[in-house]
């Protein structure tokens, strides 16, 4: 019914700024568009839209910058962690841009440890008992996967997040196992969230940075490519432009 009324309604450009994570519905937008030429413009490298615009945030560079300044600051057995998402195109970029960074350094770097995905909460944050118990059970979760590593004879010394909710639990568990945190394991982030975070009232450690993707500009990017679309201004081949985030020092070290 969606896609019945977007063709009724002649649209002279689509911005599709969020994910679509039907893949039938995400097959059946893109026969549409093709169909009616509409001027389309994707926020993310969405896979089977590559044939169209594309506006995305530069994951291998946000990753590089923020696994330069950890070891600017000494940190050299650098850990990356995944919650079950390593074969998404944003985690692998990361993954470059962190690899890179360690190769430069003369760093060796690590496999990504994967920390599977707990189910979510069963009733609303609001209900504190069991959001308490929750955050409790998946800190456990990860402790079972950190204790190898962080009890070895040469375990990490910071850890990379997938997103920032994560560093709080990775935090918490990190305490569990006798290292204290952003101390004597600095964990960081992605996504600078962490201050609006429900996690926060429980573990009170903030990432020691963060990676700011500028959404904003990222919209402002994506309008603006559709508008040169629009208006004929662009060459005939798909675009794909990049946003370099922002590194964010979050917390005194």
């Amino acid at each position: 019914a969606q896609l019945q009324r977007l063709l009724r309604s002649n649209p002279r450009g689509v911005l599709v700024l969020e994910p679509v994570h039907s893949q039938a519905w995400l097959r059946e937008l893109l026969e549409v568009l093709r169909e009616k030429r509409v001027p389309t413009v994707f926020y993310g490298d969405v896979p089977g839209a590559e044939e169209f615009d594309r506006v995305a945030s530069d994951h291998e560079a946000g990753a590089y910058e923020l696994t330069r300044w950890l070891i600017s600051r000494g940190r050299r057995r650098i850990l990356t962690t995944s919650p079950g998402i390593i074969a998404e195109l944003w985690f692998r970029e990361r993954c470059r841009g962190y690899e890179r960074a360690m190769r430069e350094a003369g760093l060796e770097p690590q496999p990504t440890l994967v920390l599977p995905e707990q189910p979510l909460p069963p009733l609303h944050e609001e209900d504190e008992a069991a959001w308490k118990s929750y955050f409790e059970s998946v800190v456990r979760h990860y402790v079972g996967y950190l204790v190898e590593h962080l009890l070895s004879p040469q375990p990490p010394d910071a850890l990379l997040a997938a997103s920032d909710g994560l560093t709080f639990y990775l935090a918490a568990a990190c305490r569990m196992l006798g290292r204290e945190p952003n101390r004597d394991i600095w964990i960081a982030g992605y996504d600078n969230y962490w201050a609006d975070t429900s996690e926060r009232a429980l573990e009170t450690t903030p990432p020691c940075a963060t990676v700011d993707k500028r959404n904003e500009l990222l919209g402002i990017e994506a309008a603006r490519l559709l508008q040169q679309r629009i208006a004929n201004q662009l060459p005939s081949g798909p675009q794909h432009h990049l946003v370099k985030p922002e590194l964010i020092i979050t917390a005194p070290t």
